[in-house]
């Protein structure tokens, strides 16, 4: 599979029990803990080499590095640095961890370094607990426990031959008899150096098809370098662990030939969530979704907001439960969740418009700088416009169609037709805020429709252009 036609995703899995290192999930949770400690000092080393050479420049950085790690390449000598803080750690993750924060500092226009040059902001200056450990993709595999049940269980390299040869020592503290505080050490033997674990498919259909997809003979699906984190459970007070799998598949056939000069223009708004509209064919008028779940969002916030206030006015807490009681239980999560399959669906919507009509490309508003009267409109406030963005640029990927960003400026006030911009354009009144009619040339249409149009027209930001 050449790269150029296979795309990276990643896949979030939750362990449901152990095998390798340990059976133990606390002692597990010992493990995890030295790891991140070795992780988080070796982040906080490489980024201090980081600032130091950039703050010399790179002549100057250059001579510092060579008198410091015997090299003049940057990336060497943040390898170094991770193999140095990291005893415990498999061999091929010290290169994740300095590659990690390499890119992060030096590479791209959002990097690090852009940012300090433009005072814009800084980089960390230091990393904590919720960093995640880094998890090598070589050695790795996925064996099938029981089908009917939906039962898997995946490996992959963990640990250097340190930790299996001496084990891990922790020491806790307790009080005696006479108040004193007493030092208790412990050890943890390990049964292997690799990272074993099993989880399940069940009610979850996407992870199903792409373990499927894994097993099967031949498969084109590989492996990538994957990351392990955790999260505290509110409910049961314990960890849950999570291993975000990173792997690389082939872009989905879109059953017809995409065109490279046709553009689907997608404009976000409030009535209509998306519209869309084709740079050839501007007849073509696609509105996808309704402002029904915005109203539901808005009445849930209110609802929420009720309940706290009566549970407050009326002392009624949660005295007597585990977890007190604060008007919510949960509903924010829900609400997410809502919002986030909607615009999944939404996305897979608008894509599958633009392989129906050949598009080879997808152009969007970019929204940074919102206006301050646009940031306090209670629906714009309220939907994540630019998740619903991030899962168009995802879902058309997958299908090899370019995405890219545009101007945002005046595309509603700018006639299709004549070219005349002009906020007249836009009488709004008895005929509502959708409603667009040019005052040179009298050209009527919906304003959602019009900016569509206009943005598939519109040449997009290099920056922002996805192959």
């Amino acid at each position: 599979m050449k790269k150029e036609d296979a795309i990276t995703k990643t896949q979030r899995i939750k362990i449901n029990s152990l095998e390798y290192p340990t059976q133990d999930w606390d002692e597990f949770s010992k493990i995890f803990e030295i790891l991140q400690k070795e992780t988080i000092l070796a982040s906080n080393k490489i980024i201090s080499a980081c600032n130091v050479y950039n703050a010399l420049g790179k002549e100057n950085g250059e001579k510092w590095l060579f008198d410091t790690y015997r090299t003049d390449k940057i990336r060497s000598a943040l390898y170094q640095e991770a193999k140095k803080n990291c005893k415990f750690y498999y061999s091929g993750s010290f290169n994740m961890i300095s590659d990690y924060i390499y890119k992060k500092y030096f590479s791209g226009k959002n990097s690090w370094q852009k940012k300090i040059e433009a005072g814009e902001g800084n980089p960390p200056m230091t990393y904590t607990d919720t960093i995640p450990l880094f998890v090598r993709g070589d050695h790795t595999k996925i064996e099938c426990l029981n089908y009917e049940r939906g039962f898997y269980s995946f490996q992959s390299s963990f640990l250097s031959p340190i930790a299996k040869k001496e084990g891990f020592d922790y020491v806790t503290y307790e009080y005696d008899e006479n108040n004193k505080k007493k030092k208790i050490k412990h050890h943890i033997d390990v049964n292997e150096t690799r990272l074993k674990f099993r989880f399940t498919v069940k009610k979850n259909g996407r992870l199903e098809e792409l373990i499927n997809n894994f097993i099967k003979e031949n498969s084109e699906y590989k492996f990538g370098d994957s990351q392990l984190l955790r999260k505290k459970n509110k409910k049961t007070k314990r960890w849950d662990y999570w291993f975000m799998l990173a792997y690389s598949c082939p872009k989905k056939d879109p059953g017809k030939k995409l065109d490279e000069n046709r553009v689907m223009g997608v404009d976000v708004g409030v009535i209509v969530p998306a519209y869309a509209s084709i740079n050839d064919m501007t007849y073509k008028k696609i509105p996808i979704g309704d402002n029904t779940i915005h109203k539901q969002k808005i009445l849930d916030e209110k609802l929420r907001a009720e309940k706290q206030s009566a549970i407050t006015y009326n002392l009624r807490d949660g005295h007597g439960r585990k977890t007190k009681l604060d008007g919510f239980d949960g509903a924010g999560h829900k609400s997410r969740n809502r919002q986030k399959t909607k615009n999944q669906v939404w996305a897979k919507k608008i894509v599958q418009e633009a392989i129906k009509y050949g598009c080879g490309n997808i152009y969007m508003e970019d929204l940074k700088g919102l206006k301050q009267q646009e940031k306090e409109n209670r629906y714009l406030q309220n939907w994540d416009y630019f998740g619903l963005q991030t899962e168009i640029e995802n879902h058309a990927h997958e299908y090899g169609i370019v995405t890219a960003k545009v101007n945002r400026f005046g595309t509603s006030q700018k006639c299709p037709c004549c070219g005349l911009r002009d906020k007249k354009n836009r009488p709004k009144g008895k005929m509502g805020q959708a409603y667009f009619k040019c005052i040179q040339c009298g050209y009527e249409d919906n304003a959602d429709h019009v900016a569509a149009i206009n943005i598939s027209r519109s040449n997009p930001i290099k920056d922002s252009i996805r192959r």
